[in-house]
C-alpha cells in the first residue's frame, strides 16, 4: 500500500498551518491531475499522509482520499 501513486480527480484547499501578513492561515490549492505519493497511513482515525509537487505533504482521512483522488 505504501508508495502507491494517487491522482487527484477533484481539486480542493487545504489549509496551512502558516499564517500569512493578514493574520489568516494560508491555503494551498490541491491540483486536478496533480500526482500523489502514499507515505503513511494508520492511525486511531485512519489518516493518509500523502506527498505531492513542491515537496508539500498532506495528512486527510480515509474519506477525502476515497472522495478526491484515484490510484493510478
Amino acid at each position: 500500500m505504501y508508495n502507491t501513486n494517487y491522482k487527484c480527480v477533484k481539486p480542493f484547499d487545504v489549509w496551512l498551518d502558516t499564517i500569512g501578513p493578514d493574520g489568516k492561515k494560508i491555503p494551498y490549492r490541491i491540483e486536478r491531475g496533480t500526482i500523489w505519493r502514499l507515505e503513511w497511513c494508520g492511525g486511531e482515525q485512519n489518516f493518509k499522509e500523502l506527498s505531492g509537487p513542491d515537496k508539500m505533504h498532506i495528512t486527510l482521512p480515509d474519506e477525502y482520499v476515497e472522495k478526491y483522488f484515484k490510484k493510478v
